[in-house]
């Protein structure tokens, strides 16, 4: 029976619910792992990580808050081994919808106002830099998208990872009589798939005359593959364009130079 019991207890020690007591934020330069301590019953657990909906290469950060409702997930029944999981609402907390279809975050005010608290401390940080300073800046983003734009037209396929829609068959040998198999050769090189940055913006783009080949295909507009041949519509294929690898890639640049600058402590 003794055994029996214990075994029950463990089992229903796996899974408790709990109300979230206090949090411990910590700091990314003390690299100290972030925890909260959970009230559940009569019970105070120690220091527990919490789950974050990633922590790869792409990171989610989104502490809960004194008074959530969590679960509190205990392998082989160790409170010292436990994992906070939150997400269930509670009376305190209760949900902010009501309809299948709606999708719905809620911002407090605080959140608000460390957003605006950001965006005036990045104004102070350009201001303080020159003409020079600030076009040097918007140079790095620049860059890194010409090389990103580079391998996928090299890949040949559009932001959204769909392939290029194949030409239509004609004769492709260039003046050595070798078959192009890949379209826009060309366009990808240095010479013509330009960056720049200036105190206003981060530019790339295509310079001479192939910025009309590309901005025939990147649209899909009507055109002569040749003179004297018919006007035809060219098939839309986005030379250009940013896919969801790129932003990812701009978001953890910026968060660099962020870290880098000194973020003040009151963000």
């Amino acid at each position: 029976m003794t055994n029996i019991a214990a075994l029950s207890r463990l089992i229903e020690d796996l899974i408790r619910l709990g109300i979230v007591a206090e949090v411990d934020h910590c700091s990314l330069r003390d690299k100290r792992p972030t925890h909260a301590r959970v009230q559940s019953g009569d019970l105070l657990t120690g220091w527990l990580p919490w789950s974050a909906l990633r922590t790869g290469t792409t990171r989610n950060w989104d502490p809960p808050t004194v008074g959530e409702q969590p679960l509190v997930l205990r392998p082989s029944g160790q409170i010292a081994q436990g994992v906070v999981i939150c997400g269930p609402f509670s009376a305190l907390i209760p949900a902010n919808g009501d309809r299948a279809g709606r999708r719905r975050r809620r911002i407090l005010a605080s959140a608000v106002a460390d957003l605006k608290a950001l965006e005036t401390w990045l104004s102070t940080l350009l201001q303080k830099l020159n003409c020079r300073g600030q076009a040097q800046l918007a140079r790095k983003p620049a860059l890194q998208l010409r090389r990103s734009q580079h391998q996928r037209i090299r890949t040949q396929v559009n932001p959204d990872g769909s392939p290029f829609e194949a030409r239509k068959p004609r004769d492709l040998r260039d003046k050595k009589r070798r078959i192009k198999r890949r379209m826009f050769e060309k366009l990808k090189m240095g010479r013509y798939l330009k960056a720049k940055g200036s105190p206003q913006q981060a530019v790339i783009g295509f310079a001479g005359r192939v910025s009309r080949i590309a901005r025939v295909h990147q649209y899909g507009l009507p055109d002569q593959a040749e003179r004297n041949l018919p006007v035809i519509r060219y098939a839309k294929r986005e030379i250009l364009g940013l896919s969801r690898r790129d932003l990812f890639s701009l978001n953890d640049l910026f968060n660099d130079l962020i870290v880098s600058q000194g973020v003040p402590n009151n963000l």
